[in-house]
């Protein structure tokens, strides 16, 4: 069904014309943080009023891409407070490249922790680096094996204030070839590290949130993102320059694998049955238009009498996946290779 067709719906204009509303008044929350930060005379306070604006929208959406006022502000605040120098090759030449992997926590499950684990895996001639910036959980178990394989040292941030953490951030990447951040929308600390040019290393970030207000587009040198039209949204939506932001599809290591048989079996599935797998956070699948995913499983188990629909992510008791024999709610699944 097309999104005009979608439209067409009583229900979905009403939610339509409820979300927009929403995203007016979330705007009008955000604006207010950021001005108030605009408005800061002490640095500190400037950057945390900042880091709270980014933090909100992260929650609840403005309509907007990227903020040109607080991307100015945060700009300003590193390259007064968080000052570049000469640039330097970290390895001078007598070793393999250092790369710097920084994001802001990982997940056993979760994509941009898959990617951090691939990138390493793949970039096999050059030195990786960990560094994890608010890390609450134990890191997983998939992350430490790829860690480990190619001894890529993990590093914890030290605690401080914004600034200080930025500079720790700073010091950190001139000791590499490459920066690639995996951080999440809402993280200041990098936009502050790198917000001066001078002697930084190049840094890519990896578009792992294209549905997010970002901060800190203008210290990053290149977007990475996995398909096209998230390439082609940064430039539209972010003003990224589109030479600039391009496509990095990377595939899984292979590995050893149960055969069909095998899976199935594993799966409770019946040998030659259709099967339909969807993996997703459970908010992603929560009721929103019609038909909502709920609706739409129901309707192809209906449907369809032979097929299976494996949904990794909710939990049954979440009510997001029909109460069927042949609809399975699998709760999180932190290795959906078998």
């Amino acid at each position: 069904m097309s999104a005009s067709g979608v439209f067409a719906e009583p229900a979905n204009r009403l939610a339509l014309a409820r979300g927009r509303q929403a995203m007016d008044g979330q705007a009008r929350v955000f604006r207010a943080f950021a001005d108030a930060a605009l408005r800061a005379d002490d640095p500190h306070e400037a950057a945390g009023l900042a880091q709270i604006a980014y933090a909100y929208a992260n929650r609840r959406h403005p309509g907007f891409m990227s903020s040109p006022p607080l991307e100015r502000l945060l700009n300003d605040l590193g390259r007064t407070h968080v000052p570049g120098g000469e640039a330097r090759r970290a390895g001078n030449g007598d070793g393999p490249e250092r790369v710097l992997h920084v994001t802001t926590q990982v997940y056993a499950t979760g994509g941009h922790t898959r990617v951090i684990e691939r990138w390493m895996e793949r970039d096999d001639t050059r030195r990786s680096t960990l560094l994890l910036l608010r890390q609450e959980e134990r890191l997983p178990a998939s992350l430490r094996r790829a860690c480990d394989a190619v001894g890529a040292p993990v590093i914890s941030a030290a605690p401080g204030d914004l600034l200080e953490r930025a500079c720790d951030l700073r010091a950190l990447a001139v000791a590499h070839d490459a920066v690639v951040l995996h951080v999440s929308p809402f993280e200041v600390v990098p936009a502050l590290a790198f917000a001066d040019p001078a002697g930084r290393p190049p840094t890519i970030l990896f578009n792992h949130a294209s549905q997010h207000l970002w901060a800190g587009i203008a210290g990053i040198d290149i977007v990475a993102s996995l398909w096209e039209l998230d390439a082609a949204d940064a430039v539209a939506r972010r003003g990224f320059p589109a030479q600039r932001s391009l496509v990095l599809p990377l595939p899984a290591t292979p590995r050893a694998l149960p055969d069909r048989a095998a899976a199935r079996s594993a799966l409770g599935l019946p040998a030659e049955a259709p099967v339909l797998l969807c993996a997703a956070s459970p908010y992603k699948l929560d009721p929103v238009l019609e038909p909502s995913f709920h609706d739409t499983v129901a309707a192809l188990v209906a449907r369809l009498p032979d097929v299976h629909v494996l949904v990794a992510g909710p939990t049954p008791d979440l009510g997001l996946v029909p109460d069927h024999p042949r609809a399975h709610a699998l709760g999180p699944v932190p290795d959906i290779g078998p």
